[in-house]
């Protein structure tokens, strides 16, 4: 039987050695959780290979292939496997604490009143191999030692400061993962159960499960914390995206329609109806999560053109060669783009000058081209995120943000100082 412990010991030692060298690397800029899980991970290979060391050595004595020597051989390695199990748990509870703290504060002493209670009981478990104090041996039968349930206060400690960790602070864990974590205290001990009826040392493969199924769940939680942060981000960027509908652009128009009511209170009219279409779009396609027809987005840009032409009259020319319209876009997307050249371009230049939006098909790829003839910038420093203007240009950089993320569009940038800029948007059909 201790051979075929020793190969159960040896297939599960190669996943948690993967596991752990994994961690070490990808725990550079990860909190404190992560390197104690490690910590568990290390001492859980250092047990499966002692574990499995003493095993197959106990195997080689069971059928008389051994060295006077190799029984004190043996039951070291017994002794190192046992004191790994209980730094396994001992660091397990330092896991528990370290992952709580990362949602709520937590007091560590837990931790250091189950290190105290470990000194002892390491001691006690690292002597039993040679003198049976806790346990002895013999053969495939195992028998309690004298002090046996003084041996086993510090794993009982240990257990019940994870179930009570988890139970008390229950609110920092998603209900999957803390489920795991309960198994965690309870799935090794139905390893003892099993020994009952099979002579398979099971322990320390349920230890290791335990370990390996906690480990899952927090990944999975984790993954799903990133992709709620991911979307949060994208509203975040979304609401700064309407947040540019700044005061002084509603002053201007107010002022622009106050005009137009002694000139034509038919065109103010029309002028107000504009302007309320434009702000209930911008806020309704400020809720909108999902992508929306381009003609949609289209609809918007125009009523935003005609309210500025309200401020610009002849000094903006405006044109449109719409020739593919049948596609998606994220909400709110193509509008700054257009917002940026009026403002930045064409409201920089004393002239004025002329903006024209077109959209086509080309082969696999749908174009979606903005050119004004406005002041134009330097083009590579754009890319590099530096402005001239000292302008963080929030509403550029959402678009060309949520159009690579949602749609895997790309944004090219061409200007030339003095003559105007050609943004190009290119989305995969």
């Amino acid at each position: 039987m201790g051979n075929i412990n020793a190969i159960l010991y040896s297939f599960i030692f190669v996943p948690v050695f993967l596991m752990l060298v994994s961690s070490y690397v990808g725990n550079k800029a990860k909190g404190k959780s992560s390197h104690s899980f490690s910590v568990v991970l290390a001492f859980d290979c250092i047990m499966l290979f002692l574990q499995t060391v003493a095993e197959y050595l106990l195997y080689r004595m069971n059928t008389n292939q051994y060295e006077p020597y190799m029984k004190y051989v043996q039951k070291g390695f017994k002794a190192g496997g046992d004191v790994a199990f209980i730094l396994v748990l001992l660091f397990f509870v330092r896991y528990v604490i370290d992952y709580i703290g990362e949602k709520q504060q937590v007091s560590y002493k837990a931790f250091y009143i189950c290190s105290v209670i470990c000194i002892p009981t390491i001691i006690m478990w690292a002597l039993t191999s040679f003198n049976g104090i806790i346990y002895s041996k013999e053969g495939e039968v195992s028998r309690k030692g004298p002090y046996f349930h003084i041996g086993m206060l510090g794993l009982y400690a240990m257990y019940l400061a994870i179930i009570l960790l988890i139970i008390y602070y229950r609110q920092a864990f998603r209900p999957e993962v803390l489920l795991s974590f309960l198994g965690f205290a309870f799935i090794p001990l139905s390893g003892t159960l099993f020994r009952r009826y099979t002579k398979a040392a099971l322990l320390p493969v349920f230890l290791t499960y335990a370990i390996m199924m906690v480990q899952g769940f927090v990944q999975r939680s984790r993954y799903i914390q990133m992709q709620y942060q991911a979307e949060e981000l994208e509203r975040m960027k979304l609401d700064a995206t309407v947040s540019q509908i700044r005061p002084h652009f509603i002053y201007n128009t107010l002022n622009a329609i106050y005009a137009l009511c002694d000139i034509s209170s038919d065109k103010a009219k029309e002028a107000i109806a504009t302007f309320a279409e434009y702000l209930r779009g911008a806020f309704r396609l400020r809720e909108n999560r999902d992508l929306i027809p381009f003609e949609q987005e289209l609809n918007h840009i125009k009523n935003y053109l005609t309210i500025e032409k309200l401020r610009f009259e002849e000094a903006l020319d405006v044109s449109y060669d719409i020739r593919f319209s049948d596609f998606y876009v994220p909400p709110l997307s193509i509008q700054p783009i257009v917002e940026n050249s009026v403002r930045h371009g064409i409201g920089k230049k004393v002239e004025g000058g002329s903006i024209s939006i077109s959209a086509y098909s080309e082969g696999d790829s749908i174009i979606v081209r903005i050119e004004d003839t406005g002041k134009g910038f330097d083009a590579d420093a754009v890319k590099e995120g530096r402005y001239e203007d000292g302008e963080k240009h929030i509403g550029l950089e959402s678009s060309k943000y949520r159009l690579n993320r949602l749609c895997d569009a790309t944004l090219s940038i061409e200007s030339t100082i003095g003559k105007g800029t050609c943004i190009t948007i290119t989305i995969p059909k």
